[in-house]
């Protein structure tokens, strides 16, 4: 059964690391409390908490509904956040002998919900920091059941824009479902966006997803949407569980919805910092691409790992993706100056160049994607993959990474490793093979990463 992997947080490190006070720039939260109006109406709401909750949540539906010109409520399904709707979705939809086509990399609940189902996640790597839309059309086949996509993309932050996604809605017609992820679109801004839930509208193969957990500040509550064709809609309801969605839940994003200018100057102070942060890092020479979301994406490449490490024992936390990038939520008012602070101490620390190059060879970076697969997998061959497994992985690589800028030899590190794993209960091979395999394919060429590969 495959485990999603939340950002770690400050318990985290100051249990792993002693250290205290860790600013939390992992998992795209809103650094802002609940708006006053939520507050007032969740302080009355709390007193019915004793009886079951709408199970339709009819008024939230409504609401909706109305605020996104959907003209009935047949069209909105509400759920447990876009996740709760993406799993309900997989429910309904996929099975064993299913593809999921996605961007790669792209939020991980994507492969979480596919492999849930038993089908097959197919990963068309990006076109520099975008989605390559081409190449997602061109891996559709008779097996694929379902194209997803996030706009903006989840973790780099960018949009591919109304002319290329109004494609993929005509090149998956009548062909499978088109499930967008607006996750971050309160803060996409811009004239290049298409209209995604006219298109679910006018298509009825189109899904729109959206949550109340990014703009709204209701993470904790675990609230979302989803708009389509009533068809698809009541394929979502049929599979949801009863009640998921709370009393404080529904109460909440009603009153959000409905808060104007109360959430909009919110969003708007984030779109604001986030645009000091991303000049900041271009004025320090740093090439970054056009965030468009709640956060900034640094495509980090193989020095991903070790900079967000790097950033943890400065005391900042954020999301690294092995291999491609580590990307920064755009946090309260002083959170970007304590960013930049660490960063600029890391850069020196690492020797990290603008380039996004650190000056470590090959065979450091084999031992570090090595433990990134130990860290990211949890089972192998049925074993799982402790806690005192990773740990001794993560002594093991900090010897031999050591060693390797003074000469050690991969057969050295490899050999470490190949023991931790044999104290976990299994064979480092089975966790390596993946990746080894993805590494030699063509470089823009979908792969299939099927449902029992540890992926």
């Amino acid at each position: 059964m495959p485990v999603y992997r939340a950002g770690r947080t400050g318990a985290d490190v100051a249990r792993e690391r002693g250290i205290r006070g860790a600013v939390k720039l992992a998992s795209n939260e809103s650094p802002h409390n609940p708006l006053p109006s939520v507050r007032a109406a969740l302080e009355v709401a709390i007193g019915d908490i004793n009886r079951y909750p709408d199970v339709k949540a009819a008024r939230l539906a409504a609401a909706v509904a109305d605020q996104v010109g959907v003209a009935t409520t047949t069209g909105v399904a509400v759920g447990a956040g876009s996740t709760g709707l993406l799993l309900q979705l997989a429910e309904a939809y996929l099975g064993p002998s299913d593809d999921v086509v996605t961007p790669s990399p792209s939020f991980e609940g994507y492969a979480f919900a596919a492999r849930l189902r038993g089908a097959s996640l197919v990963r068309v790597p990006l076109a520099g920091s975008q989605a390559d839309v081409a190449a997602m059309v061109g891996a559709i086949t008779e097996r694929t059941k379902v194209v997803v996509i996030a706009e903006p993309n989840n973790p780099t932050g960018t949009l591919v824009g109304g002319e290329a996604l109004q494609r993929l809605v005509e090149e998956t017609a009548s062909r499978c479902l088109l499930v967008i992820d607006e996750a971050y679109v309160e803060f996409a801004r811009g004239a290049d966006q298409l209209d995604a839930v006219a298109c679910a509208r006018r298509h009825p193969h189109v899904v729109v997803l959206r949550t109340f957990s990014k703009a709204h500040g209701l993470a904790g509550l675990r609230v979302g949407y989803a708009i389509g064709d009533p068809a698809v809609i009541a394929a979502i309801d049929r599979v949801g569980a009863p009640f998921a969605v709370n009393t404080l839940a529904q109460t909440a994003a009603c009153v959000s919805l409905g808060a104007g200018a109360e959430l909009w100057d919110r969003v708007d102070a984030i779109v604001e910092r986030r645009t000091r942060l991303e000049r900041a890092l271009r004025e320090r020479g740093w090439s970054v691409p056009d965030p468009r979301a709640n956060f900034v994406w640094l495509p980090a490449g193989s020095a991903s790992r070790s900079l967000a490490s790097s950033l943890e024992q400065h005391g900042v936390i954020t999301r690294p993706v092995p291999d491609h990038g580590v990307r920064v939520t755009i946090g309260g008012p002083t959170a970007s100056d304590r960013f930049l602070n660490a960063f600029a101490s890391c850069v020196d620390q690492l020797e990290l160049t603008t380039a996004w190059q650190l000056p470590v060879a090959d065979d450091a970076r084999f031992v570090l994607d090595v433990l990134d697969e130990l860290e990211l997998i949890d089972r192998v061959d049925g074993f799982a993959v402790d806690d005192a497994a990773r740990a001794r992985a993560r002594a093991a690589v900090a010897d031999l990474v050591a060693g390797e800028l003074h000469g050690a030899r991969r057969d050295v590190a490899t050999g470490a490793l190949r023991r931790v794993a044999a104290d976990a209960g299994g064979r480092l091979s089975k966790v390596v093979a993946p990746r080894a395999i993805a590494a030699r394919l063509p470089p823009q060429s979908p792969h299939v990463v099927p449902t029992n590969s540890g992926q």
